[in-house]
């Protein structure tokens, strides 16, 4: 309820913080649609090109505050999310695309596709999360900065930010085919008649008036020609999910490598302080070495978990 609108006699709600205010379309769902053709050798190679997405706006009605935000789901390594965070300056609105990955879509179309019942549906869901931005903050840490220093100032912030002052918006999710690719009733137990010709025979037909005999050497290399190139599509578009894989593993990298370093920085003045008091005390510096040795030793363990995981989804994909 907006507190201009208040009525005579009455009195603004308790609220300890205003709430950051993000416009979102479509504001309880989102949609993932299907492409399936009939012909299975279409198939695979249809959800590859085009593999089930969603378009999330959000718009920010304020004309003066930057309101920042987080997306989150409960099925992280099914979705991947562009961006995963970010800010919307007033007036002004965020495109965020949630974009499924092959394996799983391919799944879930051959479930949709022959009626079963998709509980996924129930428990994908999205939770997108938004505050305001400090001025100040927004101006040294987020106006004229690189992507990478977004994303780190924007990690820092969030770790630091009140509860009490972040907005939540949960999403569910819907599962639907392309108009004209559901399976029709009866498609299993149409049969044609006795006396029709067979697949073969119409694709020979079909190709005698096209000028191209099935039985002709040159026919059959063209096939063979045809296999290798569908054959070289997949393994580009499994290398582009592998590339996209890795941003994904990337950014979590970078993340860890943020939390690290906020941890180093504490601990380092801890260290400081207690190098003062010690300094003060007569006391030794013996505990004083250690920790940023330690420090340093958990760094370097979360960077190589973070290049082997790293190297694990790489040889899943190429094997």
């Amino acid at each position: 309820m907006n507190p201009n609108n208040y009525g005579k006699g009455s009195s603004a709600p308790n609220v300890p913080f205003p709430q950051a205010h993000l416009i979102m379309d479509p504001e309880k769902a989102l949609t993932f649609t299907w492409s399936y053709p009939q012909d299975p050798m279409l198939r695979e190679q249809a959800i590859r090109q085009s593999p089930p997405k969603t378009v999330l706006k959000a718009r920010n009605p304020d004309l003066k505050t930057v309101v920042a935000f987080k997306v989150k789901t409960t099925a992280p390594k099914r979705y991947v999310v562009r961006p995963p965070q970010g800010f919307v300056r007033p007036g002004e609105e965020a495109t965020i695309v949630m974009s499924m990955v092959i394996k799983d879509s391919m799944e879930l179309a051959d479930k949709l596709h022959s009626g079963e019942t998709v509980d996924e549906a129930k428990t994908n869901k999205f939770l997108v999360q938004f505050t305001d931005v400090e001025e100040d903050f927004y101006t040294q840490k987020l106006e004229d900065a690189s992507d990478k220093d977004i994303a780190s100032a924007l990690s820092s912030m969030w770790g630091e930010v009140d509860k009490k002052k972040i907005t939540s918006v949960k999403l569910t999710t819907k599962f639907n085919m392309a108009p004209g690719t559901e399976k029709k009733p009866g498609d299993r137990n149409c049969q044609l008649p006795a006396d029709s010709p067979s697949v073969d025979d119409m694709n020979d037909d079909f190709l005698f008036m096209k000028g191209k005999n099935t039985k002709d050497p040159s026919y059959a290399k063209g096939s063979q020609e045809g296999a290798i190139f569908a054959e070289l599509s997949a393994l580009r578009k499994k290398y582009d999910d592998l590339v996209a894989y890795t941003v994904v593993l990337t950014g979590e990298r970078d993340y860890l490598n943020n939390e690290c370093q906020i941890m180093k920085d504490k601990l380092e003045l801890e260290v400081a302080s207690k190098r003062t008091e010690e300094n003060s005390g007569g006391g030794t510096e013996t505990q004083v070495v250690s920790k940023p040795e330690t420090t340093s030793s958990m760094t370097l363990l979360i960077q190589a978990f973070a290049i082997a995981l790293i190297a694990f989804v790489a040889g899943s994909f190429l094997t």
